[in-house]
């Protein structure tokens, strides 16, 4: 009985430890030149193209600068934007608000 606890105890550590350090190492990547470069060439492939990002900067995710957006569908690009702003408060999404103290775009 009291192997099974050890066991079962275990096993619930690492459910919870292993989606929590995925996090934090992409909370880091996203806050780092590197990172921001991956996003940039990962976002066409994860959206089928339909989104594109250059220049991505600032803090993730709570203070991202961009310097350009393109939003595109089968017929072609439907929305451009440069120097994009956009200061929010992502952690009021728990209680069901979006906070956006600013958004700009050039």
């Amino acid at each position: 009985m009291r192997r099974l606890l050890q066991w079962s105890s275990r096993i619930a550590a690492f459910l919870l430890l292993v989606p929590l350090l995925l996090i934090a190492i992409a909370w880091i990547g996203a806050n780092t030149g590197p990172g921001q470069r991956l996003i940039e060439a990962l976002l066409p492939r994860l959206t089928g193209g339909m989104a594109r990002v250059e220049g991505l900067s600032g803090r993730f995710p709570d203070a991202l600068r961009i310097g350009a957006l393109t939003l595109s569908d089968a017929k072609g690009p439907y929305l451009t934007a440069a120097d994009i702003r956009l200061d929010w408060s992502p952690m009021r999404l728990i209680h069901g608000q979006v906070w956006i103290d600013l958004l700009e775009a050039g």
